[in-house]
């Protein structure tokens, strides 16, 4: 008798209208395909090693009669690097052709276009459209010594890949437990693990991914409860969710006839994780079931585009805590990403520790400065906009805390860029009249005499340049005046001249 889909929860639904919805795929996703288990997976390890003369027939014997599958693998694997012997785990993990069911179940994947973060080493999730294997205008599909670009290469496998930015890419992949073109990045013995969900890249990200996404678990059956376990308790949701509804979900097959333990393992999975179970029957197709419910859902789950509304909101969450490297990182990343959300961004950050990421990542650079926007007017006139360059707002917020660090910073940004005016002609009177207000905001120890000759490239705009000298006779010129320091005295009688000679020009 066929079974009914179960509903989707509410909650899922909401989080993929809101974009917020993340799939956590399991090795029995990868089953479906032909992938082993982990018991095969090590077996075709210690195959590798017997073939290669490292293991005789009584010593891989009693290798794969190990109880414990991992370690088997992870004894193999240590004894493989020991002996120079590279592993195949091309060909272990990965059947010459996958099943059709399995095969289907990633296509739905794909197609879904959601982010998806898998604890599988295998390459099921990075099919390639066809498009991307055409070189040279041949379809390269059709091509057999072509065939191994049908799977692209995992793009974000490695701790150092895993900051909250990467749960902002649309359609992302991320490998939590490492590809198995690296065999350095997999996750597999209990000291791997141990040391893995102590990094602290792993634990923010986790932290981040639990706390503001909602998480559909899938391919996780009773023998990978282990490693779901390592993943939730990392973070501790229960804590975080206790008082409310759950916001992170399992799909669970169950067969129709095993109703107490199926109750055990509801209240395991709420009591001690955080997670709602739904269940799905399995007693008529298998495993394979799962395609189905995961077909049925498909075009309420999808994964919408991003609005840069939705972009926004993601940033808000990197910037709220200025403190965090990772969610600064995060952050740049993002806004390098979506180039829309960097007055947004330039305009809310204050915090001086940004200072070095953004000019490591060409924030100030001179060339990013926007030049002056023309428009032809109906009568045939020019119409000359100006447009605002965000960096000096942020430089601007900096300068206001007035630490001597932060302004010798500060002030040889502003060196930098208006050498490239006066080299390259560069003209647009809004930025420099922002470069005038900031130079009044700091210590007057960090402006130095030749520094005053800045203000003569400032005021030698093309346009009305009233606004600059307004900025400068109200604020830098009235501290100079006021202050004991001979060298400011000078300062002060330069600026003057400056103000009066290029005035007079115009």
């Amino acid at each position: 008798m066929r079974q009914t889909i179960p509903a989707i929860p509410p909650q899922i639904l909401n989080a993929a209208e809101n974009n917020d919805l993340v799939i956590f795929v399991g090795a029995g996703a990868s089953k479906l395909c032909g992938s082993p288990d982990w018991r095969g997976f090590a077996n075709g390890v210690v195959v590798e090693l017997k073939n290669a003369g490292v293991l005789n027939f009584l010593a891989a014997e009693q290798l794969q009669s190990i109880p414990d599958a991992r370690r088997t693998l992870s004894v193999a694997m240590n004894l493989a690097k020991t002996k120079g012997v590279k592993i195949n785990y091309e060909a272990i993990l990965h059947p010459a052709k996958p099943r059709e069911r399995g095969a289907r179940l990633y296509e739905i994947l794909k197609d879904l276009n959601s982010i998806v973060v898998t604890t599988n080493y295998d390459k099921w999730l990075h099919k390639a459209n066809r498009e991307q294997i055409t070189v040279g205008g041949e379809d390269a599909a059709a091509r057999p010594e072509t065939l191994p670009m049908d799977y692209l290469e995992a793009k974000y496998y490695k701790n150092e890949h895993f900051l909250p930015y990467v749960l902002t890419e649309k359609g992302a992949v991320i490998h939590l437990h490492g590809s198995y073109k690296d065999e350095d990045s997999m996750i597999i013995s209990m000291r791997h693990y141990m040391r893995h969900y102590a990094d602290e890249k792993v634990v923010k990200f986790l932290n981040h991914l639990f706390t503001h996404c909602t998480v559909l678990f899938l391919g996780y059956g009773v023998a990978e409860l282990e490693i779901l376990e390592h993943i939730i308790r990392s973070n501790d949701p229960v804590e975080k969710n206790s008082a409310s509804e759950p916001r992170h979900f399992l799909l669970n097959p169950i067969q129709s006839h095993q109703v107490q333990q199926n109750q055990f393992t509801e209240n395991y999975f709420s009591d001690e994780c955080g997670i709602r179970v739904i269940n799905y029957e399995i007693d008529e197709k298998g495993y394979d079931e799962v395609v189905d419910v995961l077909e049925a859902w498909a075009p309420a789950i999808k994964a919408k585009t991003p609005s840069l509304l939705d972009y926004q909101h993601q940033l808000q969450l990197f910037i709220t805590d200025e403190s965090d490297a990772l969610k600064r990182t995060s952050a740049i990343k993002l806004v390098q990403s979506q180039p829309g959300l960097t007055p947004f961004f330039l305009n809310s950050i204050k915090d001086a520790r940004w200072f070095n990421e953004l000019e490591a990542n060409g924030f100030f650079a001179p060339t990013s400065m926007p030049p002056l926007v023309i428009t032809e007017e109906q009568d045939g006139g020019l119409l000359y906009e100006a447009p605002r360059w965000p960096a000096l707002r942020y430089l601007e917020n900096v300068a206001t805390e007035g630490r001597e660090e932060d302004a010798e910073r500060i002030m040889a940004v502003l060196r930098k860029i208006t050498a490239y005016g006066s080299e390259s002609g560069f003209d647009n009177w809004r930025i420099w009249a922002s470069c005038a207000t900031i130079m009044s905001l700091l210590p007057l120890n960090v402006i130095k005499f030749k520094d005053i000759d800045m203000i003569g490239v400032w005021l030698n705009t093309m346009f009305n340049a009233d606004l600059i000298g307004h900025n400068i006779c109200t604020g830098l010129l009235p501290r100079l005046l006021e202050s004991l320091a001979p060298d400011d005295a000078d300062k002060a009688l330069a600026l003057i001249e400056k103000i009066t000679v290029e005035k007079s020009d115009a």
